[in-house]
């Protein structure tokens, strides 16, 4: 017969038990049981540790709540015991005064008053119908007390139970006027006499009419100020001034950069200037009309549009008469090498026959004009026959530019020779 798993308490049973099963609802069934084991052993362990936190705090609370009681009735006692009056005899006078005899009955432990119809301390009688009997209070005395020296005043007040002395003080230094308050109480108790002091001092500014003191009416300025604050006016004064003295010192040296920036553009520009002279110069700049023959030519400043287009028409000047060959710019005119040919045949008409020329034939071209110049006018070949034939139709403008440039500074103004 298989064992009631839900009413079996042996874990360590039903551990086993756990390990052989194989069935999963069993399996299901012994864990829910060993669950419900572990949390009663669980609960039964954690109780006492709550009950005696529980007691603990109980009995924190009982002895706060005991300690609150004792101080209260301290407190009460204390203060039924100031409120109860002083009992005095019918025989003890008070202040040294008579004492009244009156065959009434006392009120409040106090003589009896002598008759009815006599006032005290100019109040008014008191009815015969009246009851009650009257208490009487004296009036307090006040003394006040006048010393001349250090502006000292004291005021004695005494009511027969309390004494209060009241001395006030005044000092007047440096233009501050200090006020001392000393107030001593003496009282009458059960226990004998108690005493207490306090002193309050109170500081402010003289306000004096004399004349070595400044009116009240003044600014603030215009006192007379204390060694702090005139430290503090020095420091700020020496700070504006170094402010001052480096704002100006500033000023100067972005003057003299300023300065310094302007003469090194206007050098630049002058530099500028001549370089772009001296290149016009070199490519044939014009001398001004009416100049000074005294002084050195002046050469007509040329834009580089200007000395391009005053190169293209030398050149379509010296060639004009030549057939295959139409000067228009620096690129298409002069792929074929029909240009080069008539620019160099012009100045030397005897080192080849211009007419036995083929425009088709470009390599033959180029090498024939680069290689005269270069022997008969000791032009070096700036260009190359290989880079002209790759370019084909359009060739670098700037590099056939360059090389005209240096056939033109050779062959200007030079005679045709014969050879």
């Amino acid at each position: 017969m298989a064992p009631d798993i839900e009413h079996m308490e042996n874990v360590g049973e039903l551990e086993k038990m756990l390990e052989v099963e194989t069935v999963f609802e069993e399996r299901k069934r012994i864990r829910a049981r060993l669950r419900e084991l572990r949390k009663k052993t669980k609960d039964i362990t954690e109780q006492p540790t709550i009950t005696d936190r529980e007691r603990r705090r109980q009995k924190r609370q009982e002895t706060n709540i005991k300690n609150t009681d004792d101080k209260n009735n301290n407190i009460n006692e204390q203060e039924s015991t100031k409120k109860e009056p002083t009992t005095i005899k019918p025989s003890t006078p008070i202040d040294n005064k008579p004492s009244l005899s009156t065959p009434s009955t006392p009120v409040d432990n106090k003589p009896p008053l002598s008759t009815p119809s006599t006032p005290v301390d100019n109040k008014p009688p008191l009815s015969p119908n009246n009851n009650s009997t009257a208490i009487t209070k004296e009036k307090p005395e006040t003394k006040v007390i006048k010393v001349n020296k250090d502006d000292e005043k004291s005021v004695v007040t005494d009511d027969g139970n309390t004494k209060t002395t009241t001395n006030i003080k005044t000092v007047e230094k440096n233009g501050v006027q200090s006020v001392t308050k000393s107030i001593t109480s003496k009282s009458a108790g059960p226990c004998g006499f108690s005493y207490s002091k306090k002193s309050t001092t109170v500081s402010s500014s003289s306000s004096s009419s004399s004349s070595s003191k400044v009116p009240e009416s003044q600014p603030l300025t215009s006192r007379k100020m204390s060694k702090f604050d005139e430290e503090l006016a020095k420091k700020k004064k020496e700070r504006e001034e170094k402010r001052a003295e480096e704002a100006v010192k500033w000023k100067e040296q972005q003057a003299a950069r300023n300065k310094k920036l302007q003469e090194q553009r206007r050098a630049d520009q002058a530099a500028a200037k001549n370089k772009k002279a001296n290149i016009m110069q070199m490519f044939g700049g014009k001398v001004q009309a009416g100049a000074s023959s005294a002084g050195p030519p002046r050469m007509m400043v040329q834009n580089a549009n200007s000395i391009k287009a005053k190169l293209l028409d030398w050149c379509k000047r010296i060639t004009s008469e030549y057939p295959n060959v139409k000067i228009e710019n620096f690129s298409r005119s002069w792929n074929n090498g029909m240009a080069f040919c008539a620019v160099i045949h012009h100045f030397y008409p005897g080192a080849f026959n211009f007419d036995e020329l083929d425009p088709k034939e470009r390599r033959r071209n180029f090498d024939l004009a680069f290689t005269t110049a270069e022997s008969l006018a000791n032009i070096m070949p700036l260009l190359d026959t290989d880079d002209m034939i790759m370019m084909k139709d359009t060739p670098d403008w700037k590099c056939v530019f360059t090389y005209v440039q240096s056939l033109y500074r050779n062959l200007n103004g030079k005679p045709v020779s014969p050879v």
